[in-house]
């Protein structure tokens, strides 16, 4: 029988560098967070991951990816991967629907 909760592979909270709050992570190391833990970092990453963000207002996103599927993507300069296709960070703010001048 599975778990009702998938495990928590990795965690991050109150980003505090640039980078981290305009929403550049680096899994596993906890680089520009006050808070990050790996509770399973030593276990075999999944086939299938569920990636969840939460910003501060309590307003979030999610999807669930393969990582196979991002190491074989073909991404240009100024690309980042989607589980519908490469899209650039402009692309990708328009489909979320982000706010300007925050």
């Amino acid at each position: 029988m599975k778990p009702a909760n998938p495990r928590v592979l990795w965690w991050a909270s109150e980003p505090t560098a640039v980078a981290a709050k305009a929403g550049f992570v680096r899994l596993w190391s906890g680089e520009g967070f006050k808070h990050h833990k790996a509770p399973l970092a030593k276990h075999a990453v999944p086939r299938n991951l569920d990636v969840s963000y939460m910003d501060p207002s309590g307003d979030g996103r999610g999807d669930v990816l393969t990582p196979r599927s991002i190491s074989e993507a073909d991404l240009k300069a100024g690309e980042y991967w989607t589980s519908n296709g490469p899209k650039t960070a402009r692309q990708i703010d328009a489909q979320l629907h982000c706010r300007k001048g925050k």
